[in-house]
């Protein structure tokens, strides 16, 4: 049994030909507590593809991660 001791968020595009959504999802469901989101229209690359909505997508999984409602948008580090 792989043991994860931090978040985990897979996502991935539903027109990915490398690593298909059903093969993410099956990762997704033997890791103990991960999230799994799908992005429409997307391959293998949504942080390029979708910047948007693959920004939206982390920033929730941040925002529940840290129990923040607050609307505020999260700031880089730099």
């Amino acid at each position: 049994m792989i043991l994860f001791d931090c978040a985990v968020l897979i996502v991935t595009g539903d027109s990915d030909r490398l690593v298909p959504s059903w093969n993410a999802e099956r990762l997704s469901r033997v890791i103990p507590g991960a999230s799994f989101e799908v992005i429409k229209q997307c391959g293998h690359l949504p942080h390029e593809e979708k910047v948007e909505e693959f920004l939206s997508i982390v920033e929730n999984f941040l925002r529940r991660l840290a129990g923040d409602s607050n609307k505020q948008d999260l700031q880089p580090v730099t």
